[in-house]
């Protein structure tokens, strides 16, 4: 959107992953972990965040990159990034001896934060374009790529982020007056995916298609939030 050298997409993932490290120090305080546990979690998780982001993409645009590998130059996916931070807390997990339901409830809050702010990156940036449309609020690029440049656009960029914004502050809120629980962690899978599942309608790169690889990753996700949420109510009810 913005004619500069300043790499404003890189910005706000930053700044999402640093914003991460605070909530998940935060949230491990319940559970009076050790700092170098935390600390030792949080290189778990955000290992399993940047390299399965950048997998996950890789194969998702395998002939775009020439199957060629190069982590500074394949872009990244949010559900690969997912994946990598719970497969990533399920070895700390294994090899620490730290209970997977604890970990998952430090890990999982964020996430809907951190691909907020992603999604800010994308609006600044151009990337993730939404359809064609001249309604209220559409927006113009100029320094974009060539092939949107000019065309009148839905910002679901923008949409994107303040709907997971929102997410992440009733997530917040769950946390205080639910305490930490699978339904929690239910919420958010289901929430995130249900949202991102609507939204890829409103993306350009979804004309012509009923269901993208995303979309299935979202259903997946729905159907396992919606366990959580039902298994942990059936525990709490025993």
């Amino acid at each position: 959107m913005f004619n500069t050298e300043i790499p404003l997409y890189g910005i706000c993932l930053l700044s999402g992953l640093i914003l991460n490290i605070f909530i998940v120090i935060l949230l491990a305080k319940k559970y009076n972990y050790p700092n170098y546990i935390v600390t030792s979690l949080l290189i778990f998780e955000n290992i399993g965040i940047i390299y399965g982001a950048k997998i996950l993409a890789f194969f998702q645009e395998y002939d775009l990159y020439n199957g060629k590998f190069n982590l500074f130059k394949v872009g990244v996916s949010a559900f690969g990034g997912l994946l990598g931070a719970i497969l990533m807390s399920f070895l700390f997990s294994r090899l620490f001896k730290f209970p997977i339901k604890d970990l998952i409830c430090i890990t999982m809050p964020s996430v809907s934060l951190i691909y907020s702010l992603g999604k800010m990156g994308c609006f600044f940036t151009g990337c993730c374009q939404g359809i064609e449309y001249h309604g209220f609020g559409n927006i113009v690029y100029n320094y974009a790529s060539e092939s949107i440049n000019g065309m009148h656009l839905f910002p679901v960029q923008l949409v994107e982020s303040i709907v997971f914004l929102i997410i992440f502050i009733c997530v917040l809120y769950r946390y205080k007056k639910y305490g930490y629980n699978l339904r929690n962690i239910g919420f958010i899978f289901f929430s995130c995916s249900l949202s991102k599942f609507i939204l890829y309608y409103f993306r350009m790169e979804h004309v012509n298609s009923i269901f993208s690889s995303n979309q299935i990753l979202c259903i997946s996700f729905m159907l396992i939030g919606i366990y959580m949420w039902f298994y942990n109510k059936k525990k709490v009810s025993r």
